[in-house]
């Protein structure tokens, strides 16, 4: 597969620049054109592909940050919104059936939840459970770690990329704010220590055991590339914090109904106290959820803690959210293998090219989701940020992204997202997207000196 003929930026250029003239910015998030971006400007997308504004066409592993599980419009999950807003309606301010519908599918399919609620995003389900946590146990304090991201929230919106010198020694670092304006009182609210460290973990939770409400964390880390826990490290949170009476909460807004039907804590078999959904449970569509066990849940169902949205669990996402679900529940002994199989290809080939063109990098993965670290280190492994942001070669994988993309192939310019695989891609789709990649990453090692960055 030769370079796609013609690639142009120009007509892309043009409407972002008309989008900054009303959008501030010219985007309404903020991973959209930043972050070393090429300026593109998407028009449409179709299973595994989507084109821009200038006509480029590309194979899509970035499937709009994970949402798109079964790709671009997927025809039961398209069928199903259109037949809900075309003849029922589009929201109502009451309960109806597809709330039953999609809740008992999900009480299904993960382990968790006895109980849940569906909310709009990521963000809004992690501030609910973190409430939830907090008005259980009557303590304040909450746990998280360096490279997650759970969201823009108060409590945990911490510099999720934070330069190294900014956040001290490993153990015990210091809490970046994210952004300014932020009150200074949370910082004081948040514990954040080093993932993927048990005995760290253990003495945090220890030592301010009586202040902690929960420890909230990616069962798989999913904002730092893809770093999966160490062996025995999920279980340590566990037993830990059952010892020490402190909730756990897996954020699998990335992992839920993506590595497997039940998320991460089926892959790997623990049971958090509460869990945050979103990104695959609508395919596309706004809907996030957050549930856990009865005895937490109570709360929420006696209206102790207050959750609520005028958009929360709408009809719209709903019908979209049963169309997934019950798609999964039906094929989940075959899309699974499947979404493991063309991961492992195309992360495999991926690194085998770059292997061969003698840039040194590790390939780590889930069923679905995987990243190519561009390493300075020949044989590296990555099990935390910290290393990530030590070893990591950022300049030069943005320089391997942009070849890639005028050749047709998206993902990321971020050495810190992800590649994401969707039940729409096919072997012919990574066949040709590992094909277009051999030629980008020649392209890339003529335009160096040496053998490394």
């Amino acid at each position: 597969m030769s370079k796609p003929p013609e690639f142009s930026l120009e007509r892309s250029i043009l409407a972002f620049e008309r989008c900054k003239k009303s959008i501030a910015g010219g985007e309404s998030s903020y991973v959209r054109i930043g972050y070393g971006h090429l300026p593109t400007v998407i028009a449409r997308g179709k299973g595994p592909r989507m084109w821009d504004v200038d006509g480029n066409e590309y194979i899509d592993f970035n499937l709009a940050y994970g949402p798109l599980f079964m790709g671009h419009v997927p025809e039961r999950v398209t069928a199903a919104v259109i037949k809900q807003i075309s003849e029922y309606g589009s929201d109502f301010g009451f309960p109806h059936e597809l709330d039953y519908l999609a809740g008992e599918l999900v009480q299904e399919l993960v382990p968790c939840i006895d109980q849940l609620r569906f909310a709009n995003s990521g963000t809004e389900a992690i501030a609910s459970v973190i409430r939830l946590a907090r008005a259980y146990t009557g303590k304040q304090k909450i746990v998280i770690f360096e490279g997650h991201y759970h969201g823009w929230s108060e409590p945990v919106f911490r510099m999720t990329h934070p330069p190294l010198s900014a956040i001290g020694r490993e153990w015990f670092p210091r809490s970046v704010p994210m952004t300014p304006g932020m009150t200074t009182g949370s910082l004081d609210e948040t514990i954040v220590l080093s993932w993927n460290r048990p005995e760290m973990v253990e003495l945090a939770l220890r030592r301010h055991s009586d202040e902690i409400a929960c420890v909230l964390t990616e069962p798989i880390m999913g904002n730092t590339g893809v770093i999966e826990p160490e062996p025995g490290y999920l279980e340590h949170l566990r037993d830990l914090t059952n010892e020490l009476g402190i909730l756990l909460i897996f954020d699998e807004v990335i992992t839920g109904f993506r590595v497997a039907a039940g998320g991460a804590q089926e892959l790997y078999g623990v049971e958090p106290d509460l869990c945050t959904l979103a990104k695959a449970l609508g395919a596309g569509f706004p809907i996030a959820a957050f549930g856990g066990s009865n005895r937490v849940m109570e709360l929420e169902a006696t209206n102790e803690v207050f959750h609520g949205g005028t958009y929360a669990g709408n009809p719209m996402a709903l019908a979209a959210a049963v169309a997934v679900l019950e798609v999964i529940k039906s094929t989940r002994d075959e899309i699974y293998p499947r979404l493991e199989r063309l991961t492992q290809r195309m992360s495999t080939g991926l690194k085998e090219i770059l292997d061969r063109h003698g840039f040194a990098c590790v390939a780590q993965s889930a069923p679905g989701m995987f990243q190519l670290f561009l390493t300075r280190e020949p044989g590296t492994r990555i099990t935390n940020y910290r290393e990530a942001a030590l070893y990591s070669d950022a300049d030069l994988f943005k320089s391997w992204q942009h070849a890639l993309q005028r050749n047709g192939v998206y993902f990321h310019p971020s050495q810190f997202e992800c590649f994401f695989i969707s039940t729409s891609h096919s072997d012919a789709d990574i066949d040709e997207a590992l094909e277009r990649a051999e030629t980008a990453t020649r392209e890339v090692r003529s335009n160096r000196r040496g053998p490394q960055a």
